[in-house]
C-alpha cells in the first residue's frame, strides 16, 4: 500500500476526522494563571498539540504567551489571540492520525473476515 492510498479521503476518515477535530481543537483547552507581586493574569488557550486560540487577559499574559511554540506569530482580534499556522499544523496533525486509525480500522476488518472464514 503506497501514501496515495493511505491518505485518500474516503467517509471513514472523514468520520473519524470530525469527531477527533471537535475534540482536540474545541473540548480541550487549558486555563492557566500567573501571579505576580504587583500583577495578575488568567486565560484560555484552546487546541491540541498545539494552542490557536486564546482567550482573558491576553494584553498582560503576552510575554508569557510568547515563550509558546510559535507564540510570536498569534495576531489579536479584540480580546483574542489567534494563531492560523497553528491551526493548520492542528488540522494536518488530526488528518494523519484519522488516516492512520482508518487503516487500523481496515486491517482489524481484514482480520476479523480471515478468522471467521477458517472457523
Amino acid at each position: 500500500m503506497n501514501i496515495k492510498a493511505i491518505l485518500k479521503p474516503s467517509i471513514l476518515k472523514v468520520v473519524i476526522f470530525s469527531i477527533l477535530g471537535t475534540v482536540f481543537l474545541y473540548f480541550i483547552a487549558e486555563t492557566a494563571c500567573g501571579i505576580v507581586l504587583f500583577y495578575g493574569f488568567c486565560y484560555k488557550a484552546y487546541g491540541f498539540p498545539f494552542s490557536y486560540l486564546m482567550t482573558g487577559d491576553i494584553e498582560i499574559a503576552a510575554g508569557h504567551i510568547k515563550t509558546f511554540f510559535l507564540g510570536n506569530i498569534f495576531i489579536k482580534y479584540g480580546k483574542f489571540l489567534f494563531n492560523p499556522l497553528a491551526l493548520i499544523l492542528n488540522i494536518f496533525l488530526l488528518y494523519i492520525l484519522s488516516c492512520l486509525m482508518a487503516l487500523m480500522f481496515g486491517y482489524t476488518k481484514i482480520y476479523i473476515k480471515k478468522r471467521f472464514q477458517h472457523s
